[in-house]
Order: C-alpha cells, then sequence, then structure tokens
C-alpha cells in the first residue's frame, strides 16, 4: 500500500512566527481507502542537513515549522506500508500543496 501526502502549508500570521517562517500541516492517508494513517515516522532533512524526526498523531498528522525558500526532504516510514522519500519546496505562492507520496 502506497500513502497519499498533502502538504497544506499555513502562513503564520501571529507574531510568535517570523515572517520567514511558514508552518507546514502533512496529512497521511492510505492511496486505496483514504484511511487515515497514524504512527508514520517523519524524518525531516533542511537544506544545512539537519535532521528532525516527526509521529503522526492519531489523527495522521504531521505539523512543522519550516523557513520559506528552502527545499526539504521527507522521509515517510511505518512498519506495514512501503517506505518513501519526498523533496519539496517551501516557496510556494499558494496556501495549500498536495503532494503523492
Amino acid at each position: 500500500m502506497k500513502l497519499l501526502v498533502f502538504f497544506p502549508i499555513l502562513f503564520a500570521f501571529a507574531s510568535i512566527f517570523a515572517q520567514d517562517s511558514l508552518v507546514v500541516k502533512v496529512q497521511l492517508l492510505d492511496k486505496k481507502s483514504n484511511d487515515v494513517v497514524q504512527n508514520v515516522n517523519v524524518t525531516i532533512q533542511n537544506p544545512t542537513g539537519r535532521l528532525f524526526i516527526e509521529t503522526a498523531n492519531p489523527k495522521g498528522v504531521v505539523v512543522f515549522k519550516a523557513a520559506k525558500n528552502q527545499q526539504l526532504k521527507l522521509s515517510f516510514s511505518h512498519p506495514i506500508y512501503q517506505s518513501a522519500t519526498k523533496e519539496f519546496a517551501t516557496n510556494s505562492p499558494d496556501d495549500t500543496l498536495a503532494l503523492m507520496v
């Protein structure tokens, strides 16, 4: 089975977030059944090579903060599903970026 991943990029207007950053929300769904996939380990690698590891919550969501205009590499792993890696840029002018893995 493969995962369907959505990357709605939410631009933060609150003062706690810098203007040069945004919040990335990743929704993990089973591609065939469209069911939520929880407990997916997501490794996030930024351009400097720094790694962050997040785990999807029970709703299949991972949220993290990223700098604008950079290339990110996300690696997805789960004991049942096929592992996958996706790269994307945070320079989208839209507030939503859909990506299939």
